[in-house]
């Protein structure tokens, strides 16, 4: 009879290596999917809004997590960019970003509009401005996309297995 000794821990690191591999090369996958389905900057798909949980030896899992934030117009490339007709461009002076900004409701196809309310110079009257708001969330977008993702991660990890 033969018998022979296997290293658990060995065994265990090599499927944690390979988790995070497959982790690194789906996440890749993920943002370019959103960059090219919606027509995105690709800066504005970066690690903060779009976070890797590694596996380790206590936790064999991986996951991807996206934070709720709102996929809008300026983050389009200006060529994918619709022309928003009746809204005119507004600079935010302190943090730099930009909206659509108009005083009548019109309405814009596939984005969302907000409304607020702004003080007129000299006036204690608030009137009320609409702007438009966004495509959707990027939490959501990865929602649509996670049956495709979800097989290539598969096919990845049984790969990334067999090496």
């Amino acid at each position: 009879m033969i018998s022979s000794k296997v290293n658990t821990r060995a065994v265990q690191r090599h499927i944690i290596n390979a988790m995070n591999r497959t982790l690194t090369q789906v996440a890749k996958e993920q943002k370019k999917i959103i960059v090219e389905k919606y027509g995105l900057k690709s800066k504005y798909i970066n690690n903060k809004r779009i976070i890797k949980i590694r596996a380790n030896s206590k936790r064999l899992e991986i996951k991807t997590l996206a934070t709720n934030k709102y996929i809008t117009p300026f983050m389009q490339k200006a060529n994918i960019r619709k022309s928003i007709s009746g809204y005119g461009i507004r600079k935010n002076r302190k943090n730099g970003g930009a909206f659509y900004i108009s005083h009548k409701k019109r309405p814009v196809s596939g984005y969302t509009l907000g409304q607020g309310k702004i003080a007129s110079k000299g006036s204690s009257k608030k009137r009320t401005y609409f702007y438009v708001k966004k495509i959707t969330n990027l939490d959501i977008a990865l929602k649509t996309e996670i049956k495709q993702i979800h097989k290539k991660a598969q096919s990845q990890l049984k790969k990334e297995l067999d090496k």
